[in-house]
């Protein structure tokens, strides 16, 4: 399933597809806990203790953050010392940690990131239990995102927080898809089964507009950069000919063109007609299984799972 959402800043979409479909939120879910983070009244230079232990969001039990599955390794060299909110949080978005995640989730607590969704006028998407909280998995408790209210998150987001997704360094996804050099304030995430990124796009020759694209299918290997679902995500949302009209709302006819050219160049498929059949409600494109480009599911992932994957 591939969901799309774009709009030019303070706009109805400019363009949408399966945008309200929920989708498992992988590492999407770190937004709303920055700016949680960053709402309420705490003291983000104040040292916190780093533990790897946290309260299940199943009553009664414990998890465990796992750095097999974690994307930055610093935070765990810091186990059972102390670090500011201010510099979990950096590590949360501009090197996806998972570990500093759960942290940062421990201190603000689930209600402050709900009260984040209902600001940004999230209709579906869900924060409820912490990352590898598999208690809660099993029991039915996930983290959950739609396109169109990743898109309302990011519009929603104070200036303030663009600097710090903007230094997000897994320059992925979307990111590779735009004209080199465009600045842009994403978050992206990936596991097994899953590959999602959301942003704010600040092009040199037009206005600015959010974007959100999320795909939920067998082809997203769970490797952090070497992903198909990452080309797909670079590609954006340009599926056919009649679709080319989007980024005319969106930009300039240059910044169009270098969009459509370096997306095809990032997919690697035969046409715009391989990325979605059947009105965006079919899996992986033909071209991607038939080019051999799904590689073996491996690699660091924010948050793998075996192929059954509950994030």
């Amino acid at each position: 399933m591939l969901s799309v959402h774009v709009a030019v800043a303070g706009s109805q979409p400019a363009y949408s597809l399966n945008d309200d479909v929920p989708h498992l939120a992988a590492s999407t879910m770190k937004v709303g806990v920055l700016a949680a983070l960053h709402r309420i009244d705490l003291d983000l230079d104040r040292p916190v203790t780093i533990c790897d232990a946290f309260e299940s969001a199943v009553a009664g039990r414990r998890f465990r953050t796992d750095p097999a599955r974690d994307s930055d390794p610093l935070p765990w060299r810091l186990v059972g010392s102390t670090a500011t909110l201010r510099w979990l949080a950096q590590r949360m978005i501009v090197h996806s940690s998972n570990l500093a995640t759960n942290v940062c989730l421990s201190h603000v607590g689930f209600r402050a990131v709900a009260e984040i969704w209902r600001l940004a006028g999230a209709s579906h998407s869900v924060t409820a239990r912490g990352i590898d909280d598999v208690a809660a998995r099993d029991a039915g408790i996930e983290n959950v995102v739609t396109a169109a209210d990743l898109a309302r998150l990011f519009a929603w987001l104070p200036e303030s927080l663009h600097g710090i997704l903007a230094a997000n360094v897994h320059r992925v996804d979307i990111a590779a898809g735009l004209p080199a050099g465009t600045r842009v304030a994403f978050k992206n995430g990936w596991c097994v089964g899953l590959r999602h990124a959301a942003g704010i796009v600040f092009p040199d020759d037009a206005g600015v507009y959010t974007i959100a694209v999320c795909y939920s299918g067998p082809s997203a290997s769970g490797d952090d950069i070497d992903d198909p679902a990452a080309r797909l995500l670079a590609r954006g949302v340009e599926s056919d000919a009649n679709h080319a009209g989007l980024w005319r709302c969106v930009g300039t006819a240059q910044h169009a063109r270098h969009l459509r050219v370096r997306c095809r160049r990032m997919a690697g498929m035969r046409s715009d007609r391989d990325l979605l059949t059947d009105g965006g409600r079919s899996t992986w494109p033909t071209a991607v299984r038939d080019h051999g480009r799904l590689r073996a599911l491996g690699g660091r992932t924010q948050e793998q799972q075996p192929a059954a994957v509950h994030l």
